[in-house]
């Protein structure tokens, strides 16, 4: 009875220095893995913005319109990123003004830069919040917004796809969200 409550006791310490020896190895390549993960990341996006406030033969309509979109992120760590986010729509386009019945606003391929810094939830899924301006031709505008992003990592390439939700209030002017794919590389 003695020996068998020995080799018990033998096969428990055995256990937990294994248990122990595995803990610090997925510390030690948790370490690597952030010591390795690349700082500066540069995203393509393909979107769509859509537009609740259109005007479509003089009748309010929700307007779909296409548009690109790079996104520079630098990671201060795995958790938070700040960067510089632009977009372009590339279509001429007529929306009613927020909160006015009668004044329109026409828009020619509106440009907008925006100031986002982003938190990770998880490994593939965040949250950003960001800044800006909307420029174009006849008038600029303030730009607030609030985004959701789902990565898919490609670690072999230092890639990553990426599935982007946005929600843009343009102030004094219109609001839009959009949905967009894209390609990100870390460098």
């Amino acid at each position: 009875m003695i020996h068998t409550q020995k080799y018990l006791l033998l096969i428990l310490l055995l256990i937990n220095s294994c248990l122990i020896h595995a803990q610090g190895e997925k510390e030690e390549a948790r370490e690597e893995y952030t010591e390795a993960t690349k700082k500066h990341s540069l995203g393509l996006f393909l979107t769509h913005s859509y537009i609740n406030q259109g005007l479509s033969n003089g009748e309010k309509d929700w307007l779909i319109v296409p548009s690109f979109a790079i996104n520079y992120n630098y990671n201060f760590n795995h958790k938070w990123s700040l960067g510089l986010h632009t977009d372009l729509i590339i279509e001429d386009f007529i929306v009613e003004r927020d909160g006015s019945n009668d004044e329109v606003l026409e828009r020619e391929f509106p440009f907008s830069a925006l100031v986002v810094g982003s938190h990770k939830l998880s490994e593939s899924f965040g949250f950003a919040l960001g800044f800006g301006a909307e420029w174009e031709t006849t008038e600029s505008f303030a730009v607030a917004r609030f985004g959701a992003e789902y990565g898919i990592e490609i670690p072999v390439k230092e890639m990553e796809v990426i599935f982007a939700f946005n929600y843009d209030v343009i102030f004094n002017a219109y609001n839009s969200f959009n949905l967009g794919i894209g390609i990100a590389k870390k460098f």
